[in-house]
């Protein structure tokens, strides 16, 4: 339900959560977004996370990745207990998504805390 909430109040088009091995333990896909769509969003993410930590930049805030048309996907790994996860939106140009997801990270560390 987060998830969800979140992708309807940034407007994404997907938002993803996995762990840092690309591990998906959540998804909110917008109306035409199907499960294949989703998919290599989830390998992208995967990428990323990994060329982040082969880069040494464990420590990173975020990876975005922008398609020529200005679309934007952007992972943000966080620590909860220990364990990387990956929240991650893919938005068209333009939108804001910085406050949207520090919450979402936030009710992500509370509901883990439970």
């Amino acid at each position: 339900a987060a998830l969800r909430t979140l992708n309807a109040r940034g407007e994404f088009l997907i938002t993803v959560l996995t762990d840092a091995e690309g591990l998906l333990m959540a998804s909110a896909p917008s109306p035409g977004w199907d499960a294949e769509k989703q998919a290599a969003v989830v390998a992208l993410v995967q990428r990323a996370a990994r060329q982040a930590q082969a880069a040494s930049m464990d420590a990173a805030d975020e990876v975005a990745i922008r398609d020529v048309t200005g679309r934007r996907l952007i992972c943000r790994p966080f620590e909860v207990d220990g364990q990387i996860l990956l929240l991650s939106v893919l938005m068209e140009a333009g939108r804001p998504y910085r406050r949207l997801t520090n919450d979402a990270i936030r009710d992500v560390r509370r509901a883990w805390a439970f």
